[in-house]
Formats: structure tokens, sequence, C-alpha cells
């Protein structure tokens, strides 16, 4: 976390940008640097002696903040489990249920994640390795690693502690719409859209694919009703039929 007296950011190093960041366009004025995830940390700024605080004086210039842990012989891993939503966005799950396996040379546990721990569980004191996670049960699953690009696998060097986002892609169901447009056909034969006082209605509703096949009556009660008119185009969306 980067504190100022203005300004509070919270930056995220990993993997994926090599443990690295550059942060612009700073206010002149003090700023202190906190790591939030481990207290065994210290810092150089500049190039200077280590501390325990990293607090740097902008004023115009560049200035760099070596962030220092000791090597652990321990750490953790959390897995939580995310579902894809329609828009493609991530949502930690809320309900069912997902098995997960987690293999090293001399580890071997599997674990749930559901409603009881909140789709989130931290394996912790994990010796150092490497872990190889893997969900049961369910196909199209992908894995992030502390933040870093999706993949169809998660495998974890362990020598502090990981975050593995574990994500499957719930159940969307295809979707299409329908434009309606209403014409009248003239003494001529041409297509003409009615004047600006006229108004239609219209009944829409699926018809079980069987019927179509079968070409039998089908007279269900109307499920949508559709005004039809020139201030008010109707456009029926997410429409799908049995």
């Amino acid at each position: 976390t980067l504190k100022g007296e203005d300004d509070t950011q919270r930056i995220l190093l990993h993997a994926a940008n090599h443990f690295y960041a550059r942060i612009p366009h700073l206010k002149n004025g003090a700023y202190e640097i906190v790591e939030e995830s481990s207290s065994q940390v210290s810092y150089r700024v500049d190039g200077g002696e280590e501390s325990r605080r990293a607090i740097v004086s902008v004023s115009g210039g560049e200035h760099r903040v070596d962030i220092l842990n000791p090597l652990m012989r321990y750490g953790n891993i959390t897995l939580t489990k995310f579902i894809r939503q329609s828009d493609d966005t991530l949502k930690v799950a809320d309900s069912g249920s997902w098995r997960v396996h987690i293999s090293a040379p001399d580890y071997d546990k599997a674990v749930t994640l559901d409603a009881s721990n909140r789709f989130s569980v931290v394996l912790a004191n994990l010796k150092k390795g490497t872990y190889v996670i893997e969900e049961l049960d369910h196909e199209n699953v992908s894995y992030r690693i502390d933040g870093g690009p999706e993949m169809d696998h998660a495998v974890v060097s362990v020598c502090a502690s990981h975050d593995v986002a574990i994500i499957n892609t719930g159940d969307i169901q295809p979707q299409g719409e329908i434009r309606m447009t209403k014409y009248l056909r003239n003494v001529t034969g041409q297509l003409i859209r009615p004047s600006g006082t006229a108004s239609y209605s219209f009944h829409i509703y699926p018809i079980p694919s069987i019927l179509l096949y079968l070409a039998l009556p089908y007279q269900p009660p109307p499920l949508q009703s559709i005004l039809l008119s020139a201030y008010y185009p109707s456009l029926l969306r997410n429409y799908s039929s049995p």
C-alpha cells in the first residue's frame, strides 16, 4: 500500500508484472510504502540502509524502493472458487460444492469448497516446494495464480503466500432476439411504415419444438404482449423458446 497525505493506492506485485510496479504522477509530499501480506519485511529507499519503514519524500525526480523479505521455508496457498458470469466478470461462488486436489512429492490432500467455508480454504504451513492443484468432478475449469494470467492448470512454487482462483463458467443459456417492424402494403404493392397515430398489438409465446414437427395446433395463453407504434418500436431481447 502506498500512503500519502491525499492519496492511498494498493499495488499487487506478482509473477505477471515481475514483482515490479511503477507509480507515476505523484504529487510532491511524503509517502509511506507498507507491505500488507507479511510482517517480516524491511525496506531500502534509493539504495540506502535497510529500515523497518519506507518513507519517501517526493519532490520531482524518481525514487526506488526495494522491499525485502526473508526466504521462507513455509508458505500458504489460499484457494477460492469463482464463477464466470454471462458478462465475463468473475464472482465468488454462492452455491454448489467443489472438490479440489492438492499434491506435491510429500503432500496429498483433497478439500471441498462450499458454503460452510464461504468457498475459500487456506492451506497453511506448507513446506517449500511445487504443488499441483486440480479441481475434481467438473470440466471447463481454469486457474489464476496471484492475479496472473488465466491458465488451464495450476502449479504453484511455494516459498511464501499465494492466492489461487479456481474459475468455472456458469450455466449460460443461449439467448437470441426478435426484431419486429410493422409495414402496410399500398395499392401499388409498396411496403410503407404506418402513420404515427396507428398502433398494433401482438402476442408472443413459445411453441414446444415437437409441435413444429407434428404440425399440431397450439393455443397457449399469451406470455408477452407487444404494442407496436411509430413512437415505441419494439425489440424482444434475450428471447428463447423451449
